[in-house]
């Protein structure tokens, strides 16, 4: 089947579906076409923040963007920032509430109404969204772009692609046709792999701990070189280590390098006051075995754990401890340390690090250098964020730079 239209949108995410979105309102007579290669748009969407959908920060700051040229997403997202989010998402009926660490939230805390909200606003203004279909090439035509599928053929003035990366596997439609349909165009690929995800270790130190929570802070140092630390729950699995700490500090965890984690169990406090107080806790805890040093302190298998590998028998009176073992005790609570052994991999992880070089790319309409109403939008391009509504606030930003740029020029 052969279908003409004004703009196609490869990619039936978070950043194609606003992008479409934003296109009809401003242009009501045009074709809007949504290229989806799942059975229904925003299957990627239901899953984000734990199946409440942290949409946007409170705080957007460029520190918190990753990639070769992180300046690149400056211009969309000062333009496109956390009141356009507001604003956008209010006029589809998801009003917002703020979590903890400034994250927003839709109020009522599903991911599957906002997807829903999406679905109404997209049927609402006749978007035509073919699902099931994936775009094999992208060519150009003599009056503008050829999209090739395995049962239609497109032809339209404008593309958006907006086919996200490898994050979440092919089960959430990551394919990489994006990287595919543009390096074939002659844009370049950073190497994709995956971040916020969790954390692959040495096992035999904390093979007693899963399924523990504790708060702490973890460092990732590669080459002995302290690389990043961030604080918050951390959780011990059966693979290694997870949480939202885990996940903020695993961008670089692919590299080939020695790689380690430092944990530390008392973030507030510096080694000294560690140290005073083990040895206070002593004192105070004179008649008990050291199986109990612990309790009140922290979950009695992480305490158990500390005591094993400072070689302290549970069944030792705590008075008897000597002041070698009360350092070592205040070294494993201030830096329990783990060998990285890998991640959990794009199937599991968040975010896609790397993608389709910046640097062909207009920052501030998405457009690209080379052919003129070609446009990139969200994770397909080699931008990330932290976790936190980051990076659902880029696929927002660069949604609307490309699209504002389009109806500009139609008009």
């Amino acid at each position: 089947m052969n279908i003409n239209a004004h703009t196609v949108i490869i990619g039936g995410g978070a950043s194609g579906m606003c992008a479409a979105i934003l296109l009809k309102r401003s242009l009501r007579n045009e074709n809007i076409v949504i290229l989806e290669a799942l059975d229904r748009v925003g299957k990627k969407l239901i899953v984000t923040g734990n199946g409440r959908c942290n949409i946007t920060n409170a705080v957007i700051e460029p520190s918190r963007y990753h990639g070769n040229a992180p300046e690149f997403c400056h211009n969309a997202l000062l333009k496109y920032g956390r009141e356009f989010t507001e604003d956008f998402f209010n006029s589809i009926g998801v009003p917002l509430i703020e979590g903890d660490n400034g994250k927003l939230f839709p109020y009522s805390l599903q991911a599957s109404s906002v997807v829903d909200a999406l679905r109404l606003e997209i049927a609402a203004l006749g978007i035509n969204v073919l699902t099931d279909t994936s775009a094999q090439n992208l060519l150009i035509d003599k009056n503008g772009y050829k999209i090739i599928c395995a049962n239609n053929e497109l032809t339209c003035e404008n593309v958006i692609v907006a086919t996200g990366g490898l994050a979440g596997g092919n089960k959430l439609g990551s394919f990489g046709t994006g990287y595919k349909l543009l390096r074939e165009l002659g844009f370049s690929l950073v190497e994709a792999y995956p971040s916020l995800v969790q954390l692959k270790t040495d096992l035999a130190p904390i093979k007693a701990l899963n399924g523990i929570k504790q708060n702490a802070t973890v460092t990732l140092c590669i080459n002995g070189k302290r690389v990043r630390s961030e604080t918050g729950e951390l959780l011990f699995t059966k693979y290694g280590i997870s949480g939202p700490p885990v996940l903020q500090i695993s961008r670089q965890s692919y590299l080939k390098a020695e790689k380690i984690v430092k944990i530390n169990f008392m973030p507030e406090l510096n080694f000294n006051e560690v140290l005073n107080f083990v040895k206070e806790r002593k004192k105070l805890l004179v008649g008990r075995t050291a199986e109990t040093f612990f309790t009140g302190v922290f979950p009695k298998m992480l305490g158990l754990t500390i005591l094993k590998i400072c070689g302290i028998n549970i069944s030792e009176s705590v008075s008897e401890f000597t002041d070698k073992q009360c350092r070592a005790l205040a070294e494993q609570i201030y830096s329990f340390t783990l060998a990285v052994t890998g991640n959990n991999g794009m199937e599991n992880a968040q975010v896609t690090s790397g993608g389709i070089s910046t640097a062909l790319f207009n920052d501030g309409t998405m457009e690209s250098k080379r052919y003129k109403r070609l446009y990139a939008t969200g994770e397909v391009l080699d931008i990330d964020g932290d976790c936190g509504g980051f990076n659902l606030q880029w696929a927002w930003s660069s949604a609307a730079a490309a699209a504002f740029d389009i109806v500009g020029k139609s008009k």
